[in-house]
């Protein structure tokens, strides 16, 4: 029998990870209450709220504000940039691979795709 098993202690996902002055961070695991207060962040983010990306990077990767101040802003937006671009690069990856097992569960039961047919097709609006 097929099982999805899951543990609440670790993730299904490897963590990002950075390195900062020789140190390894790693993200933290995105709970719901998580991804909450992230999203609250990001939306302060896009308008130059440098408080809000700061936070950011301080919550996903548990980080003491004493090794935050060290950087340069720039830096603390490419630590936010690269980030971001992993976890949608994971979500990516997880979607492909749930659409794949679904392809061959649709295969199994002997469903066709039906591909629209082309011919006779118009566009709308009228010919002038």
């Amino acid at each position: 029998m097929d099982r999805f098993v899951l543990d609440t202690r670790k993730s299904l996902y490897a963590p990002v990870e950075v390195e900062i002055d020789g140190k390894v961070f790693q993200t933290v695991k995105i709970t719901h209450a998580v991804k909450a207060e992230l999203r609250k962040l990001e939306l302060e983010i896009p308008k130059g709220n440098e408080k809000a990306l700061f936070e950011w990077v301080s919550f996903m990767f548990n980080l003491e504000k004493a090794i935050l101040e060290k950087l340069d802003v720039r830096e603390v937006e490419d630590i936010y940039l690269y980030t971001v671009k992993k976890l949608r690069e994971t979500e990516s990856e997880r979607m492909k691979r749930e659409f794949n097992v679904m392809e061959k569960q649709i295969e199994k039961l002997g469903i066709k795709k039906q591909e629209p047919e082309l011919k006779n097709l118009k566009r709308p609006g009228r010919k002038k």
